[in-house]
This record gives C-alpha cells, sequence and structure tokens, in this order.
C-alpha cells in the first residue's frame, strides 16, 4: 500500500477584545429607623440578696425603601484573526489495470 503524507502548518493565533468602561448608577435613599426603649426597673435587696428586674419588650421599625440601580452593559466587540491554513497532501501515483 502506498504511503500517504500530509504537511499542515499553523501560524500564531490573534485574539483582540475591547471592553468600553462599565457604568453603574445606584440610588439609596435615606435609611428610617426607629427604636423604642421603655425604662428599666431594678430592685435590689441586699439583705435577702433577692434581685428582680422588669425587662419590658424591645420594639424596633426598621423602614427599607426600594433599591434602585441602573446598570449599564456596553456591547462586546470581539476580533478573531486566523493565520493561513496552509496544507500539502502528497498522494501516491495510482495505476490500475483492466483485463
Amino acid at each position: 500500500m502506498p504511503e500517504l503524507k500530509i504537511d499542515v502548518e499553523l501560524s500564531e493565533l490573534k485574539f483582540a477584545v475591547e471592553l468600553p468602561e462599565l457604568k453603574i448608577d445606584v440610588e439609596r435613599p435615606e435609611l428610617k429607623f426607629e427604636v423604642e426603649l421603655p425604662e428599666l426597673k431594678i430592685d435590689v435587696e441586699l439583705l435577702e440578696l433577692k434581685f428582680e428586674v422588669e425587662l419590658p419588650e424591645l420594639k424596633i421599625d426598621v423602614e427599607l425603601p426600594e433599591l434602585k440601580m441602573d446598570v449599564e452593559l456596553p456591547k462586546l466587540k470581539l476580533e478573531v484573526e486566523l493565520p493561513e491554513l496552509k496544507i500539502d497532501v502528497e498522494l501516491p501515483e495510482l495505476k490500475f489495470e483492466s483485463k
């Protein structure tokens, strides 16, 4: 069987990518919260070592505004430069005989 030869040459592959500036605008309004702490009462009797502590409920009101975000994404520009592809194929000579 004859030999088949293939030569392939590849030069350098180059990529170029351009990314423009990314801009993000975030608006955050004021955060408001209220905390109510009533008085704390402590009765202490030292002779009998008796402690009384009254802790009222803790009441917290937190108001969170909506978060508004504008994000602007630029278009992506991609350039790909492919090298020239060279292929050399050597085919042997084929001879056919018919009778």
